[in-house]
C-alpha cells in the first residue's frame, strides 16, 4: 500500500540546509550545529514541547535521540547525505540501524541507562548528554509511558537525503505503471519501509 507507506513521512523544512549528521564537533561547545541533523532533531522536539531529550549517541545506544512529548515515548536515529536522491542504499543503512536496536529496546535496563547519562558530556564538548528535562524524573514517566494504555512507543527516521514529494512522484509512476530512471531504486526502498513498519509493529 503505497499511500500508506507515504503517510509515515513527515517532511521537515529545516532538513533542506542540512550539511551533515552531527555538524562540528569541537571541545567546548555546548550545542550542535543548526545545519546538522541532530540541530535539527533537537530543534523539533524542543518546539514541540518535549518534557525530556536525551542524546544517546553514545556506542551502546537505543537510539541516537530519545525523546517524551506527552503520553509520546520516541526513539530517533539520525543519518545525512547532504543532498536528496531516490537511493536505497542510505535508506538501508539507517533502517538496519533503526531495527537492530529495536531489540535493544526490548531489554533495556532503564535504571542503568538514567545513570550513564547523568552528569554525562557528549565526547569532548560540553554538550550535556540530557539536552531538555530533569534526569532525575526520566525514569518515572519512561516508566507511565511503557506501563500506560494509552502511551505511544515510536521509532523515528530522522533523514536529509528523501524528498517526499520526489518520492510520491515516483508511487505515482508506479501506481500508473510509468517507466523511470530510478524503479529499481524506489522499488526496495518500498521493501526496506514495509519491514521497518512490519518490525515496528511486530514490537507494539
Amino acid at each position: 500500500n503505497l499511500d500508506a507507506i507515504l503517510s509515515v513521512f513527515e517532511p521537515i523544512g529545516a532538513m533542506e540546509g542540512v550539511l551533515n549528521e552531527k555538524g562540528n564537533i569541537m571541545a567546548g561547545i555546548t550545542h550542535f550545529d543548526h545545519n546538522s541533523v541532530f540541530g535539527v532533531v533537537e530543534e523539533y522536539y524542543t518546539n514541540k514541547g518535549a518534557s525530556f531529550l536525551i542524546c544517546d549517541d553514545m556506542g551502546n545506544e537505543c537510539a541516537d535521540h530519545i525523546a517524551i512529548c506527552g503520553n509520546t515515548l520516541s526513539f530517533i536515529h539520525s543519518k545525512a547525505s547532504g543532498k536528496t536522491s531516490l537511493s536505497a542504499s542510505q535508506f538501508q543503512i539507517v533502517i538496519g540501524q533503526a531495527i537492530k536496536n529495536i531489540g535493544n529496546l526490548r531489554n533495556m535496563n532503564i535504571t542503568n541507562k538514567v545513570n550513564s547519562w547523568r552528569n554525562k558530556k557528549y565526547g569532548i564538548t560540553e554538550i550535556s548528554v540530557c539536552r531538555v528535562g530533569d534526569i532525575n524524573q526520566f525514569e518515572s514517566n519512561y516508566n507511565q509511558i511503557i506501563k500506560s494504555p494509552n502511551g505511544i512507543k515510536e521509532v523515528c527516521l530522522a533523514i536529509d537525503f528523501i524528498s517526499k514529494a520526489e518520492l510520491k512522484n515516483a508511487f505515482d509512476k508506479i501506481k500508473n505503471k510509468e517507466s523511470f530512471k530510478q524503479i529499481n531504486s524506489v522499488s526496495q526502498m518500498i521493501w526496506l519501509l514495509s519491514a521497518f513498519i512490519s518490525a515496528c509493529k511486530d514490537a507494539d
